[in-house]
């Protein structure tokens, strides 16, 4: 057999059989000893590897050694034989550590393989509702996201929302000409894109007024109608049809002789229409007047009235 003359590398599994000669003796016995080399499983491999990624993405694990069977985790626990065994790829839509170990027969448990996925994908853009725009009244603004489990903070001064502005709760009064600007978190995503919303408040015009007052008058007036909002249009009828926008504009004093019933409404910039005013003039018919006139006559009279 093989002579020895330096030790023996042994890689794998395997008995040594020896005997000794020497001079003057007969050979020794056989001694055998065996040497079991417990081979570890390939580590697996995960793919694609860890990154930084905008999308969803697909994760698969394989394993070079024949009949191996993974196991995985995906909340950043070390991986065992109690894991969720490996069947197929595995949906990461979220910040995600996958851990990985592999066993086969023959071999002894692998090496752990960890892929971390950091998912750099924003939350969606909170919406509003009602959509900002131009409003004659108050309104109550709500703040939604799409992104599950996702948290809204917003501002109503003008600045820039963060994670230490006001959380999103409950529906958002607005009675006053406000901006508010909103921003989504949800785990696993980083922020949201900026949500930026105007609601103008429109206040109504001033009512008009009219001068001299509504009333009861003996003598003709000439009637004017003033508004106190700056910039403001003035329309007004005289037949007791609720004034418009359509209706006669005001541009100087009404002459008013006979009992009359005038509406105004007034509109301005960046103002609704006002309120309508009302006005209403009365003219009573002269006293009758008796001729001749009364007194003490010495024969019969004929009266007439005018």
């Amino acid at each position: 057999s093989t002579k020895y003359t330096t030790q023996l590398t042994v890689a794998v599994t395997q008995t040594i059989k020896a005997i000794a000669i020497a001079p003057g003796y007969s050979p020794s016995l056989v001694t055998s000893e065996t040497y079991t080399i417990s081979i570890p499983t390939a580590t697996p491999v995960i793919s694609p590897r860890s990154y930084i990624y905008t999308a969803a993405v697909s994760a698969t694990i394989t394993d070079a050694t024949p009949g191996a069977t993974i196991y995985y985790t995906t909340n950043s626990v070390p991986a065992t034989t109690s894991s969720t065994r490996y069947t197929g790829p595995i949906a990461v839509s979220a910040t995600t550590t996958i851990r990985s170990i592999a066993t086969a027969p023959g071999f002894v448990q692998s090496a752990e393989a960890v892929a971390i996925y950091t998912m750099n994908f924003p939350a969606a853009t909170p919406t509003f509702s009602p959509a900002p725009g131009s409003y004659s009244g108050a309104q109550s603004v709500t703040l939604t996201d799409v992104t599950a489990g996702a948290t809204i903070y917003y501002t109503t001064d003008g600045s820039i929302p963060g994670i230490n502005s006001a959380k999103y709760t409950g529906a958002i009064p607005v009675s006053t000409t406000k901006t508010i600007k909103a921003i989504a978190t949800a785990p696993g995503r980083v922020t949201s894109a900026l949500a930026t919303g105007t609601y103008t408040i429109l206040q109504p015009a001033a009512t008009p007024k009219f001068t001299p007052p509504a009333g009861s008058y003996g003598l003709a007036q000439s009637v004017t109608i003033t508004d106190t909002t700056p910039g403001a249009t003035i329309y007004y009828t005289t037949n007791s049809v609720p004034a418009t926008t359509s209706s006669t504009r005001h541009t100087g004093a009404i002459a008013v002789s006979a009992t009359q019933t005038i509406r105004a409404i007034a509109t301005a910039p960046g103002f609704v229409q006002s309120a309508e005013a009302v006005a209403i003039y009365t003219f009573p018919a002269a006293t009758p007047t008796f001729s001749p006139a009364p007194g003490s006559y010495s024969g019969a009279q004929s009266v007439t009235l005018t």
